[in-house]
């Protein structure tokens, strides 16, 4: 009787698991509470705050539903152990399916209806965004400012999977965890960095570093809590706050492959011919949207093929306007080597990002600023 109680219990544990916590392959396919219950939760890409409120709160009903689950397992394919159970106590299995098949479900239903009252204002996320509220707000101001940054293209996001998701907008940094949400705004927030652990994997071989921060409030009555990015992630974070991350311990963060090109890409391009600026074409780098497009591609390599098209891994002619900034071109660039032979970069060809002609870094010109 032990023997298949155990295997019959581990195999709905991991069924709980892939439920509370689904894999990557889970989520890919649909198969998680957010995919199944898609057309009641609405978007999240157009309604951030009241996506979360109903998936919160369908997901604390789907879990109080697995202890039932258990529990019928046990009485249809397992009865010699209620029988057992019934053996020690008479009434232990009413008392056991009071506790496990009725309380949390019952308890769960009950926390449902009275959060779903005066439009969810009792839900633990709207009381959340009502004390982050400036004088004079509502909360529904500040989930209309939340859901406003969230549809923005440029967020930060670390992580895909319910359980644990990352964002920061413009404005704001929100912890999407499996039952609740954690926010704040930049400069509401001091982040210290607490912790970095070097890590192997097969999609890094090169290695990386997991980075953990610690999110302490200015404001009172919020609690701190903490968050995790890996190295290559990590910088891009910094770059959304409002305020430099602390490093009390004095740890180092190990760079990712890309940023570690980066430099190189730029000591390399900057020995090539410089050529002049044309004020007509100048505008703004489509990648960043953020400095003065300042690179341009100029054949230059011995190695070219007339046809334009870049085909055998040789270098084709460009003839587009200057339409990136030396930053974003190095990191389309990187973004398309071998990230198992870092070693071959310096050598390697990319694409065109606008029209695909394949270039080398030696075809990369930098554009003189034009005089003033």
């Amino acid at each position: 009787m032990l023997g298949p109680l155990l295997l019959a219990t581990a195999v709905y544990c991991l069924v709980v698991l892939a439920i509370v916590f689904p894999p990557t392959e889970m989520v890919s396919a649909g198969l998680t509470v957010e995919g199944v219950l898609d057309s009641w939760l609405g978007s999240e890409n157009i309604n951030f705050i009241q996506y979360h409120i109903h998936r919160t709160t369908a997901r604390i009903f789907i879990h109080s539903l697995l202890f039932p689950g258990y529990g019928g397992i046990l009485v249809k394919y397992h009865p010699e152990v209620v029988v057992w159970i019934a053996q020690l106590h008479p009434t232990l299995p009413l008392l056991l399916l009071l506790l496990v098949c009725v309380i949390p479900p019952l308890a769960a239903g009950v926390t449902v209806a009275i959060w779903r009252q005066n439009h969810w204002r009792l839900h633990p996320l709207t009381r959340t965004l009502a004390a982050l509220a400036r004088p004079g707000q509502t909360w529904r101001a500040v989930a209309a400012e939340i859901n406003s940054e969230f549809r923005g293209i440029d967020k930060f996001t670390y992580g895909s999977s319910s359980s644990y998701r990352l964002v920061a907008t413009d404005s704001w940094l929100i912890l999407v965890g499996c039952l609740r949400l954690r926010l704040i705004r930049h400069r509401d927030a001091v982040l210290a960095l607490t912790g970095a652990t070097d890590t192997l994997g097969i999609t890094s071989p090169a290695g990386t570093t997991m980075v953990r921060l610690r999110v302490t409030p200015v404001r009172e009555g919020t609690k701190p809590f903490y968050i995790r990015v890996n190295s290559m992630s990590y910088s891009e974070l910094e770059r959304k706050l409002a305020y430099p991350v602390v490093n009390p311990r004095g740890l180092v963060v190990k760079s990712s492959l890309v940023d570690r090109f980066l430099p190189v890409f730029m000591e390399t391009v900057n020995n090539n011919p410089v050529l002049p600026a044309n004020q007509e074409e100048s505008s703004m780098c489509i990648g960043c949207m953020a400095t003065e497009a300042n690179v341009k591609l100029q054949r230059r390599c011995g190695r070219v093929e007339d046809g334009g098209g870049g085909g055998n891994g040789l270098c084709a002619h460009c003839d587009c306007r200057p339409l990136w900034c030396i930053t974003c071109l190095s990191k389309w660039f990187a973004a398309r080597q071998d990230q198992n032979s870092p070693e071959t970069w310096l050598g390697s060809r990319a694409p065109c990002p606008t029209c695909r002609a394949t270039f080398c870094m030696l075809d990369v010109s930098l554009i003189t600023p034009p005089q003033v």
